[in-house]
């Protein structure tokens, strides 16, 4: 049976980071995201590229 959690207890919140999606996860995401706005092969590369190394 779990603890019941008392009213006057101190809490610590979970300050961890979500985990990082991979490197080819985001760059397929990115892809899509530049196909779905038109852009051309060379510009889609381009936004892959950039769009994957800042995203989580």
């Amino acid at each position: 049976m779990p603890p019941v959690p008392k009213m006057d207890a101190v809490t610590q919140p979970n300050l961890r980071a979500p985990a990082r999606s991979s490197f080819g996860d985001r760059i397929n995401r990115c892809l899509d995201e530049a196909a779905a706005s038109g852009l051309n092969q060379s510009d889609r590369a381009a936004y892959s590229r950039s769009c994957a190394n800042t995203r989580e």
